[in-house]
């Protein structure tokens, strides 16, 4: 009897250890994930991409009505099979930043990323599968845009709502040299 109460305590005691440590080690990888999204992040905003000039634009909130825009290099893109992983990899990116500022950020690439993926479809005569990821950049700006409202300092806010306007005024010149078809996300965004 005494012995089986020695062993059910050795027993408990390791499993509390095997616990902590697999909680320790779910930390650890969690953290070396975020890190590397993070110079991820960094990496492909520096990163060279498709380039729109628009000279003539009706919007009062662009300066000299010029639009200068760069939309960084999707990389893989929705025709691959296993673009399903890149898309895991975002969602996880986005669950793991809490930050309103950098996960505006972030939807903000995501959003670029699509709209030149779109245009790259579209080049390659995909159009159904252009019109639907064009769609869903749309989402991601106006994702960017609500999730901008979050950001506490004024300055920092102010900033990020100028860039997704320019986003936004960037996306909507392409919607129309590619004509793909658009919801209201541009309405809401430039003239909120």
């Amino acid at each position: 009897m005494l012995l089986l109460k020695l062993a059910m305590k050795i027993s408990q005691k390791t499993l509390l250890v095997i616990v902590l440590i697999l909680i320790g080690f779910f930390i650890l990888i969690i953290s070396l994930i975020k890190a590397s999204l993070d110079a991820f992040a960094q990496e492909e905003i520096k990163s060279e991409g498709f380039n729109i000039n628009l000279i003539e634009s009706s919007q009062a909130a662009i300066p000299d009505n010029k639009i200068n825009y760069n939309f960084p290099y999707p990389g893989m893109l929705p025709d691959n099979p296993f673009y399903f992983l890149k898309e895991w990899r975002d969602k996880i990116w986005l669950f793991l930043t809490t930050d309103p500022k950098q996960k505006t950020n972030i939807l903000l690439l995501i959003a670029d990323k699509k709209i030149y993926s779109a245009i790259m479809l579209e080049e390659k005569n995909e159009k159904a599968l252009a019109q639907r990821i064009f769609q869903n950049s749309q989402n991601y700006l106006e994702a960017a845009f609500k999730t901008s409202q979050k950001i506490k300092d004024e300055i920092q806010l102010k900033e990020s709502q100028q860039k997704i306007i320019q986003a936004a005024l960037a996306h909507q010149a392409v919607a129309i040299k590619y004509g793909f078809k658009v919801d209201s996300v541009y309405s809401k965004i430039i003239q909120p």
